[in-house]
């Protein structure tokens, strides 16, 4: 009886309002996919894009430089867009998964480096770390890995899936998709789930060098809240939430809190969705409103005078 031990691996881009940015990715992964092809590896890569619905985007050069092109009829927003990876590698019984954003560059070298390490172990989560490498065994703490990693999983690209999660778990990350950061809530759902969690760590740059990132956000702004700036810094919390024990919620929704409340006070306008939602979804909310009254303090105004103040003194 032969085994059958070949690995199918998807690679993953969705795009949407950069086309330029997105062919010079795709050119990068076609042309590694093909040079692998001729190795004969037990890994096959196949690379998928999926347009979100830019009429900007020629498709016949996206055709040339992938192996699979959807463009979607309708708008479905970047992180349904995103979340669709997980949908379409679970439906096609892929063993592992790289989702890549389309602005931040592949290194060189990726696929041949992903090939070797998981030929040679079975991970769940392979990830480029700026911290800690080597194999690790977690216990329930999306914290203990974004620590450990020095927070890497915010990048889209920094992050291989084995397909092992359930197709509940890709439903999830739907389900919370109002957090910008659907692969956080499906990684965090993931690490909550199982009693053990095998990793392997790999510095970042062998997989993507975002420090190189062609498309960059505009800086966060100062004088109002809009969507964009709200994620920023409460996509990271809020993903915390994709998940059924909510005492754990509540418990990693505090670390970051005390850590970062400081530098989500920045808004005018200080009646919003935030503290809402957090109320709402923790069962301990309690315990989260001082944290809530706290960021509502307008320590960028306070920094203001502050500045003022020392330029006086100095003159």
């Amino acid at each position: 009886m032969i085994v059958n031990t070949r690995k199918n691996f998807l690679i993953y881009m969705p795009t949407y309002g950069r086309p330029e940015v997105s062919l010079k990715q795709a050119k990068t992964i076609y042309k590694q996919i093909q040079e692998h092809r001729k190795t004969l590896t037990k890994v096959d890569f196949k690379f998928l894009i999926s347009i979100n619905c830019d009429s900007s985007y020629p498709s016949s050069d996206f055709e040339k430089y992938s192996d699979m092109l959807i463009f979607q009829p309708v708008n479905l927003g970047g992180n349904i867009n995103i979340a669709f990876g997980f949908f379409q590698a679970k439906q096609d019984h892929y063993n592992y998964l790289w989702i890549i954003g389309d602005d931040e560059p592949i290194s060189e070298s990726a696929l041949s480096t992903i090939s070797g390490l998981i030929c040679e172990s079975d991970y769940d989560f392979l990830i480029g770390s700026r911290l800690k490498l080597g194999n690790f065994i977690i216990n329930n703490s999306y914290m203990d890995l974004s620590n450990m990693t020095g927070g890497t999983p915010s990048f889209i690209s920094s992050t291989i899936y084995s397909c092992k999660f359930n197709i509940d778990d890709a439903y999830t990350a739907l389900r919370y998709e109002f957090t910008h950061f659907p692969h956080l809530v499906l990684i965090n759902r993931i690490i909550e789930r199982n009693n053990k969690i095998k990793i392997n760590l790999i510095p970042l740059e062998t997989l993507c060098r975002v420090s190189e990132r062609v498309y960059k956000f505009p800086k966060v702004t100062r004088n109002n809240m809009s969507i964009r700036d709200s994620t920023v810094f409460f996509g990271k919390p809020l993903s915390l939430l994709g998940s059924n024990n909510q005492s754990y919620t509540a418990r990693e929704i505090k670390k970051w809190w005390r850590k970062n409340w400081h530098y989500v006070s920045m808004y005018y306008n200080k009646y919003d969705f935030r503290g809402d939602i957090l109320i709402s979804m923790s069962k301990n909310y309690k315990v989260l409103l001082p944290l809530i009254y706290l960021s509502k303090l307008p320590i960028f105004r306070i920094k203001n005078i502050l500045d003022l103040v020392m330029k006086k003194t100095d003159v």
